[in-house]
């Protein structure tokens, strides 16, 4: 016997019915607020299942904040401590770019002598940045890097002595690798041609 088409009707309307059948409601918040919603109602639900574990969490995380900021400061005040600070009040010729070369020179001389090859290296990086200042091939400035240098001199010997002190300043400043005496040595006579 077939069906009448009432009966048909009814069945499909009961299976249509279902929960499986129904449209989901469209979301009108967006992608990025319901993934906020579900997150703190996932916090709140942990706070009130957990409160202890909770209490934890939290003062752990706002410590985390707090040893943060604290890095975040001493780094600031560390990176705003320019690396010729103490040039320019040892010597007595002023700052940087009114002191000779020949002073820094002479005050690596003596780092290198007391087994101090950074300072002296340091020092040595300060005489060559002076010379070349003061025959025109780069401009000294406190807020240059090496690249900076690198990239203004257009003189051979400029780039060269730059070339230099590049494959050995910046492993021993940044590296923490110690820098050996023959280095040190090249880096003289480097600076040397310079100062000829």
């Amino acid at each position: 016997m077939t069906p009448d088409r009432q009966a048909i009707l009814e069945a499909r309307d009961e299976v249509f019915a279902r929960s499986e059948f129904e449209l989901a409601e469209e979301s009108t918040t967006g992608g990025l607020l319901d993934a906020f919603t579900t997150f703190r109602d996932s916090v709140v639900a942990f706070r009130e299942q957990q409160p202890i574990a909770f209490l934890v969490v939290m003062i752990a995380l706002l410590l985390t904040v707090i040893v943060l900021v604290i890095h975040m400061v001493w780094t600031v005040r560390i990176a705003r401590r320019a690396a010729f600070d103490d040039l320019e009040t040892d010597l007595s010729g002023g700052g940087l770019d009114r002191t000779p070369p020949e002073a820094f020179r002479s005050r690596a001389l003596d780092h290198a002598a007391a087994g101090r090859l950074d300072e002296a290296v340091r020092d040595l990086w300060a005489a060559l940045l002076v010379a070349l200042d003061r025959r025109g091939f780069v401009r000294w400035a406190r807020h240059k890097a090496l690249l900076d240098y690198r990239l203004e001199a257009r003189d051979p010997l400029a780039r060269k002595a730059l070339e230099r002190f590049a494959r050995s300043y910046h492993p021993t400043s940044f590296g923490r690798r110690p820098l050996p005496q023959a280095r040190f040595d090249d880096l003289l006579a480097t600076l040397d041609e310079v100062l000829a």
